[in-house]
């Protein structure tokens, strides 16, 4: 019985054993599983990382080029408002030049047409007097 009993007990050990390195490969596989999942979790998360500080960077960049648009657009804005009065200014000048330019015309054009009217009855005066001057010459011959 003894010998039984040893027999049983080194079984009984064996089957420990067996279960004890059976448990601890497993513990060990899922310890390799873990570890994986970790690094992988690990690797997702510098990514995701990675992915975040440039999303923030883009936009950042992004900003930054929708205020250099809107500077860009006032200054031109700015620039046109500036040449549009400077058009209008040139135009009203035009305006008054032409104004101007017509008045002095009508003055000149009337000083012209009394000067005409003078220099008409000038000629008419001396033609008046010419023929008078010819009758009387012919008549006295």
């Amino acid at each position: 019985m003894l010998f039984v009993h040893r027999l049983a007990e080194t079984r009984r050990k064996r089957v420990q054993e067996k279960k004890i390195a059976e448990l601890t490969r497993r513990c060990m596989e899922q310890n390799k599983i873990r570890i994986k999942a970790k690094e992988k979790q690990d690797q997702r998360i510098k990514i995701l990382s990675n992915e975040i500080q440039s999303l923030k960077e883009a936009r950042v960049k992004l900003i930054r080029q929708m205020r250099n648009d809107a500077n860009n657009f006032t200054k031109w804005k700015q620039s046109k408002e500036k040449e549009i009065i400077k058009l209008t200014t040139q135009d009203h000048k035009c305006a008054y030049e032409m104004v101007r330019m017509k008045i002095q015309h009508n003055k000149q054009e009337n000083v012209f047409k009394r000067k005409m009217e003078e220099a008409f009855a000038v000629n008419k005066r001396l033609k008046v007097r010419f023929f008078a001057d010819n009758r009387c010459a012919q008549f006295s011959l």
